[in-house]
C-alpha cells in the first residue's frame, strides 16, 4: 500500500511540475491578485485552454497534498 501511494504521489508530482510549466506568466501586476477588472473579454474566461489548465492544476495539487497527507498518516500508523 506504501508503495502504491508513494507512486501516486511521484505521478502527482510530475504532472503539477508539467502543468505548472506549461501556464503562461502573468504581467498585470497587483490585479492579478484580486482578479482584475470584469469586461465584456473576461465574462467567458472559464471556457478557455488557459482556464481549464489552471483548474487541473488546482485539482492536481490538492490531489498531491492529499496523497501526501494519507502516506504520513500511513507511515506513522504501521
Amino acid at each position: 500500500m506504501q508503495m502504491a501511494l508513494t507512486a501516486a504521489q511521484i505521478l502527482s508530482a510530475l504532472i503539477v511540475v508539467v502543468f505548472v510549466l506549461l501556464q503562461e506568466e502573468n504581467d498585470r501586476g497587483l490585479s492579478a491578485l484580486t482578479g482584475g477588472s470584469d469586461s465584456f473579454f473576461s465574462r467567458n474566461i472559464n471556457s478557455t485552454p488557459k482556464e481549464k489548465l489552471r483548474k487541473a492544476t488546482v485539482w492536481v495539487g490538492l490531489l498531491f497534498v492529499l496523497l501526501t497527507v494519507a502516506l504520513g498518516i500511513f507511515v506513522n500508523l504501521w
